[in-house]
């Protein structure tokens, strides 16, 4: 299994530092986050270093520009949110790619010193129509992986969400995540999942996904805090909900 983060704070140092660590991934979050590509370029600096994990971004949207505006600021690949049917899967996976395979615009950060930079995209599955529609779009050519997004994905199914910190864990969502790793499979396709923390991880490993992207630097913070609070013998050491991914 592979083991990404989250990033979701403008500064670059400790971002460096996630980046430096035993992580295979970390994962900036344009989509919920004030972030923006700038951060992306200063923190892709950092992966051309041996031995550092790779830069994903999560875009705001499916539109090519969002998507070739990531890469062109150094991202190794692109998640991309609300991908509900195979046609879409296919426009945001040709976004990442010049051509003649792909309609990524061709600019001035478009070559580095390995040749034109075509990029990963990894979509995401977070809506009933996206879980019944699954089986076509991991057929689609070029596809690098499918992340899931089991909040978004459970409260479409009519599932109650009131945090992330325990939702891989409840048996019917369970259920439904077993059914999407099993169709990944079958296509060669790696699939993996959002998580709200860390604590999840086993439950992940169990259900067969190839690759996480559990809490960032926040959650690690307040869970940080906590348990030296607790170590303190203070009376109430909540962090508080895990943040729904």
């Amino acid at each position: 299994m592979k083991y990404g983060m989250w990033w979701s704070t403008a500064g670059t140092s400790l971002g460096r530092a996630a980046l430096r660590s035993d992580l295979d991934m970390v994962a900036i979050d344009l989509q919920h986050s004030l972030v923006t590509e700038s951060t992306v370029l200063e923190l892709s600096q950092t992966t051309k270093l041996p031995g550092s994990a790779k830069l994903w971004v999560r875009v705001a949207s499916s539109a090519n520009a969002r998507i070739g505006k990531a890469l062109d600021a150094g991202a190794d690949a692109v998640i991309v949110p609300f991908v509900d049917t195979a046609e879409e899967a296919s426009r945001a996976v040709r976004a990442c790619l010049h051509q003649p395979k792909g309609t990524r615009s061709f600019g001035p950060l478009s070559v580095t010193a390995e040749g034109i930079n075509d990029g990963h995209c990894v979509i995401m599955v977070e809506s009933r129509e996206s879980y019944e529609n699954l089986a076509e779009i991991v057929a689609t050519p070029d596809l690098y992986g499918v992340l899931v997004g089991p909040a978004d994905l459970s409260l479409d199914l009519g599932m109650e969400v009131k945090s992330a910190g325990d939702l891989i864990d409840k048996p019917e969502v369970a259920e439904v995540l077993r059914g999407i790793v099993e169709i990944c499979r079958e296509a060669g396709v790696m699939c993996g999942v959002a998580l709200g923390t860390w604590d999840e991880v086993p439950t992940a490993r169990d259900l067969g996904f190839t690759f996480v992207i559990a809490g960032g630097e926040t959650v690690l913070l307040h869970q940080a805090i906590a348990e030296r609070v607790a170590a303190l013998g203070a009376s109430d050491t909540s962090a508080g909900p895990a943040p729904v991914y």
